[in-house]
C-alpha cells in the first residue's frame, strides 16, 4: 500500500501519517475480516480513498485530502 497526501494540489508522502494509515488499515482489515485483496480498495478511514488511476496491479495508492498547511488537519 502507498499512502499519500493531496497537499495544495501536490501529492506528497508524510512518514508519520503513512505509519498511522498502515495501522488503521490493519485494524480495518481485521474488523471487517477482509481476505480478498480487491476488497482492500474499500478502505476509507482517516480521509484516505483508493485512487485507481494512480494504482497498479500490485500497488494500491490511497490519497488523503489535506489541502492546508496545518499538519493537524492532515
Amino acid at each position: 500500500m502507498i499512502y499519500r497526501h493531496d497537499f495544495n494540489r501536490k501529492v506528497i508522502e508524510k512518514g508519520t501519517m503513512c505509519k498511522m494509515a498502515r495501522g488503521e488499515m490493519v485494524r480495518w482489515l481485521a474488523e471487517n475480516s477482509i481476505t480478498n485483496p480487491a476488497d482492500i480498495k474499500g478502505f476509507d478511514r482517516l480521509r484516505y480513498t483508493y485512487r485507481e488511476e494512480l494504482s497498479s496491479h500490485d500497488h494500491f495508492v490511497f490519497i488523503k485530502k489535506g489541502g492546508t498547511k496545518d499538519p493537524a488537519s492532515w
